[in-house]
């Protein structure tokens, strides 16, 4: 047997760390021999192959660029004397690529804790509301650890190895915490997502598994937890178009989505140490999918998920090449650095424009609801005064004060017809005898009067002024109505109260004009709340409920009873302590960053293929 050398001498020949070395021999780059745990012999034959191929690709660069190529003289021990000199095999040599693994949870890393800035803004606190306190440590835990992963691989000979290993833990415990967040946040493809990522790279620290093998397992074990979680109920694909009827057998789509993984997943395999056609076709198929995975949510404005499954995506479509590329081929792996370093950098800056568009439309939307607030105030306390003054004067009309003395139904009917017909705001007038007898009303309703509550008319008849009720239920065995209004005493000359007339605002009507002041097109509605907080005027979207504070001008976020995301904004109204409330749907407002956010996915992945296309014309040069 030949002459053979461990892997410390190997990486001092070859200019690389003893880490590199150990991937090129997990991906096949490097051909040795294991001679115990963790343990390699590399032989002089393999080596020379090694040394010839880079040197022949050093010499014909050199000649091309007619550039001086200076030669380091490398120390050998004297027991390797046919080795002590060499030409050096690197143009770029601190620059390494150890494992597409930790690029691609580095770059999600840095993504990730980027796109989470979008959460801290403005959308999406109120869903990550119980862990907002922890939001700044995700993203400066993510970037930092994605940062120090790349920045490690790219400096691999002047970083000890344990920093690299330290950011390793950092994006251990970051994916698997924000795993954690996910399960309480009721995703449960989140939580897979992000604990299968953690679980990978703590597997990686005991179980040598090369990046490109460790990223397959990655994609075909999200494959088949997505499949398993539809069975049982956990995960809703979308849905949509002929994948309905599949869609609707749970067991049939559940049986077809997991053989379509397993037989994807062995083409990968396969297709790991020598690329075929349909692994490229497997894996770029994969992409695809991720990436229309990814412009879903960011039609959702979930920007986390769709930033990470773009990142996944887009390293799909990398893999392939990544592959075709051996040790000997550094210029042509520095243009994979640029790629990488480019979809990072074209993503963060879609992060910085998504942020800022989103904060400038909800400065626009605070200051539009804000005006369409002010008109809504104007609107309801103009009505309640109109309401007041027409009970003020019809409460000492002297011919309706005669008829109540009388007990007169018809005349009173007559009267009240007439007040009726200059009152177009109010739904209904009706006249109490002084013990609470209904003497007469219009327009008649049949409805239980006799559950009228007595602090109605007795307050007014009591106190001899007007008093205003708000949020009354009536109720009877047909009906069941909310009633705002006010009740007058008819005082007579002698200063008696001889009954109560009331008035009911027309709640319909009044909901209808503010819904004219309303944008139909952000579907903002308006709501109305009474003193005590009970709801006057209310949508078919409902109250909302888990409301937090975004800005400084009043604008807040929170969600309606259809799990909608809502901006809202409210004042009281002088003298009636009514509040008036208008809402507008986050995902209508801030749309516009969808057609943005899509533009430029777009660009990354035309970058991205262009990248990976002229890789590919170049295949030969790889041979």
């Amino acid at each position: 047997m030949g002459k053979t050398y461990t892997v410390k001498q190997v990486a001092e020949i070859l200019g690389y760390s003893t880490n590199s070395i150990y991937t090129f021999l997990d991906e096949g780059r490097i051909k040795g021999v294991r001679v115990g745990k963790g343990r390699f012999r590399i032989s002089e034959e393999e080596l020379n192959r090694v040394l010839h191929l880079s040197k022949k690709t050093e010499i014909t660069t050199a000649l091309q660029n007619q550039a001086a190529v200076v030669e380091k003289t490398v120390l050998v021990p004297q027991s390797r004397p046919e080795l002590q000199t060499v030409t050096p095999i690197l143009l770029f040599r601190g620059l390494h690529i150890a494992s597409i693994f930790d690029w691609f949870i580095g770059a999600a890393g840095i993504i990730l804790g980027a796109s989470l800035v979008l959460y801290s803004s403005l959308k999406g606190r109120l869903e990550f509301s119980e862990f907002l306190p922890w939001l700044s440590v995700f993203e400066i835990s993510f970037i930092a650890g994605g940062l120090g992963i790349i920045l490690t691989d790219l400096m691999d000979k002047k970083v000890p190895l344990i920093f690299h290993w330290i950011f390793h833990v950092i994006l251990i415990v970051t994916y698997g915490a924000f795993s954690f967040v996910n399960l309480k946040m009721n995703d449960p493809s989140g939580f897979l997502l992000y604990g299968l990522i953690a679980l990978i790279i703590f597997i990686k620290f005991f179980i040598r598994i090369s990046g490109v093998r460790a990223f397959i397992i990655f994609l075909i074990l999200f494959g088949f937890g997505l499949g398993l979680e539809f069975i049982f109920g956990m995960y809703a694909p979308i849905k949509g178009n002929p994948a309905q009827i599949l869609l609707s057998n749970k067991v049939l789509f559940a049986s077809l989505w997991l053989s379509g993984v397993l037989i994807i997943g062995l083409f990968l395999f396969l297709g790991e140490k020598k690329p075929s056609v349909m692994f490229w076709l497997c894996m770029i198929g994969v992409g695809l999918m991720f990436i229309l995975s990814s412009v879903f949510f960011a039609n959702s404005l979930n920007w986390s998920k769709s930033f990470f499954y773009l990142v996944t995506g887009l390293t799909c479509f990398l893999t392939p090449v990544w592959i075709l590329l051996r040790v000997a081929h550094e210029k042509r792996r520095r243009t994979l650095v640029f790629a990488f370093g480019m979809m990072v950098g074209i993503l963060i800056i879609a992060v910085s424009v998504i942020r800022i568009l989103q904060f400038n439309m909800a400065e626009y939307a605070a200051r539009d609801l804000k005006s369409r607030l002010d008109f809504g105030q104007i609107l309801v306390k103009e009505r309640a005064d109109s309401l007041e003054k027409s009970l003020e004067d019809a409460s000492r009309n002297q011919l309706l004060l005669e008829a109540v003395k009388r007990e007169d139904p018809e005349e009173l009917l007559n009267l009240l017809k007439l007040v009726y017909s200059n009152n177009e705001n109010v739904e209904r007038f009706t006249v109490f005898r002084r013990d609470g007898a209904i003497l007469s009303m219009y327009p008649y309703h049949a409805t239980g009067w006799d559950e009228v509550s007595d602090e109605l008319f007795s307050t007014a008849r009591d106190e001899k002024k007007i008093f205003r009720y708000d949020s009354q239920n009536w109720s009877s065995s047909s009906e069941d109505k909310l009633r705002v209004g006010m009740s007058a005493p008819l005082i007579d000359l002698e200063g008696e109260a001889v009954g109560v007339l009331m008035a009911e605002i027309d709640l319909v009507k009044l909901k209808n004009d503010l819904g004219e002041l309303a944008n139909p097109v952000n579907e903002e509605y308006f709501l109305l709340y009474d003193r005590g907080g009970k709801v006057i005027i209310n949508s078919e979207k409902a109250i909302n409920f888990s409301t937090v504070s975004l800005t400084n001008n009043g604008l807040k976020e929170s969600f309606n009873n259809q799990g909608q995301r809502v901006y809202e904004i409210s004042e009281k109204i002088a003298n009636l302590n009514w509040k008036v409330q208008i809402n507008s749907l986050v995902d209508k407002v801030i749309s516009p960053t969808k057609t943005v956010s899509t533009l430029i996915f777009l660009i990354a992945i035309v970058f991205i293929g262009a990248i990976g296309f002229w890789l590919i014309l170049e295949k030969r040069s790889f041979a």
